[in-house]
């Protein structure tokens, strides 16, 4: 068809891309389809001609399009109102994107569009373009609310070094600036020109439609970003204000704990394993006093080893927890280890916090008699690359069957209390980040099996 054939002058024309002229052609066929099935309206006596009105004076067609504008900015965020505004700018005659200049309570003209470093908008931000400034246009117009324009001149810059550096910038001989509605504070377009000629009121109606729509837009978009963040702001502080009562109130009893240990500590200063024991114990008192101290602060970067050494880490976790949770049950537990076991590339604190997991679910699940052997076995290839594996093996029940099916999903615990059925889903979530692998074995009445593979330090 004719009209295929010319798709490509439309689209050099118009600005847009081929597939979106073809698209329009589309959708303008249907709607002129749709409406010739009506029967014609019968044409009335030939009327005296008379002269169309032009947009600008015509009011319903004034708002007919602002509605239009506004409805297809609305509810949008900065990045989607500036591809809209490319789209919509070429059927506007605005093949030069044109920059949309905002004032804020600093009395700055910034731009509302984020600028990508180098740009032309990014270099005018540089400038801090004042909304008082006498001397430039472009501070004229946001302040008058009236359009000007700024041209070169083979003289020199002129009365504005500002003007006469941004229509460098913009590489046209000039620039035109068209105040824009969008809310009590002002905004201005500037719009690049290649000749001298003053804008046609039609034309500059129209430009400052569109224009103005995406500033009205831009500004919502703002000040919705600023009030969600006054509101993040007011409930960090409540949180804050909350964590420090709470550190306040668990000081108390975590001085009473540490007075104790301290006088057991010298009551049987001989007693050397009960002297490591109240080590540990205080060192585990410690870190929960950093622990809820440090919960108020703003996340930091935390400069902790990213290895560890599996055999050791383990040691210290029987001393401190054997006995609680494994001996006063009347549960054996047995650790192996091989000799030199190079470090596992996982930091201690993020391995304890597994090791600890599956501690509590064996202390939980076996009976008295029973027993829970956890081995260190120091080199396992696994698709292709060297681990340390970290086996825990029991003679238990086994996992129930609707568990064994999904043994780290986060399902409903059947402990009741305050168990929520998190602790394995939470232990795959820890190895993953560290690119560890964890393998479940369980049988009724037979046992389970836990195998956990974490990468070796390569530095090691």
């Amino acid at each position: 068809a004719d009209w295929q054939e010319q798709a490509d002058k439309v689209a050099r024309l118009s600005g847009l891309e081929r597939a979106t002229v073809l698209s329009l052609r589309t959708d303008v066929g249907y709607i002129v389809s749709g409406h010739a099935v009506f029967p014609a309206i019968p044409t009335p006596a030939t009327p005296p001609a008379r002269p169309s009105l032009r947009l600008a004076e015509d009011p319903y067609r004034c708002a007919g399009m602002l509605g239009l504008l506004t409805a297809a900015f609305v509810d949008l965020d900065g990045p989607t109102i500036h591809e809209r505004l490319a789209i919509a700018g070429p059927l506007f005659g605005l093949h030069t994107p044109p920059i949309l200049l905002g004032s804020g309570e600093d009395g700055l003209l910034q731009p509302m569009i984020a600028p990508a470093p180098g740009s032309v908008a990014g270099l005018i931000a540089e400038l801090r373009v004042r909304i008082d400034d006498e001397a430039s246009s472009i501070a004229l117009s946001a302040r008058s609310e009236h359009p000007t324009a700024y041209f070169l001149d083979e003289g020199g810059p002129g009365r504005s070094v500002i003007d006469w550096q941004v229509a460098r910038w913009l590489g046209h001989a000039g620039f035109h600036v068209l105040p824009l509605a969008s809310g009590p504070d002002a905004a201005v377009a500037l719009v690049g020109a290649s000749t001298t000629q003053p804008l046609d009121s039609e034309v500059r109606w129209r430009y400052a439609a569109l224009l103005g729509a995406a500033a009205r837009a831009l500004r919502n978009y703002s000040r919705q970003r600023n009030e969600i963040a006054a509101r993040e702001a007011v409930l960090q502080q409540r949180f804050r204000e909350h964590v420090r009562k709470v550190v306040h109130e668990a000081s108390n009893p975590l001085t009473v704990l540490k007075s104790r240990i301290g006088m057991l500590a010298q009551e049987r200063a001989d007693d050397m394993p009960l002297q490591d024991e109240m080590s540990l114990l205080n060192a585990e008192l410690d870190r929960i006093d950093n622990l809820l101290r440090s919960a108020a602060d703003v996340p930091t970067e935390v400069a902790e080893t990213r290895h560890c050494r599996v055999p050791e880490l383990l040691l210290d976790m029987r001393t401190l927890y054997g006995e609680p949770l494994f001996g006063s049950r009347g549960i054996q537990l047995e650790l192996r280890a091989a000799r030199d076991v190079p470090p596992a590339a996982i930091p201690a604190s993020a391995l304890k916090q597994v090791l600890l997991n599956l501690f509590r679910n064996a202390s939980e699940a076996l009976q008295p008699g029973q027993r829970l052997v956890v081995s260190v076995l120091p080199l396992v290839n696994v698709d292709g690359q060297n681990c340390l594996e970290i086996r825990f093996v029991d003679n238990g029940p086994g996992l129930p069957p609707e568990r064994a099916l999904h043994p780290t999903a986060a399902l409903p615990s059947s402990k009741g209390g305050g168990h929520q059925g998190l602790g394995l889903s939470v232990v795959r979530e820890i190895l993953a980040q560290w690119h560890a692998t964890l393998l479940c074995r369980t049988q009724m009445g037979t046992g389970t099996s836990f195998q956990i593979f974490v990468p070796l330090e390569q530095s090691a």
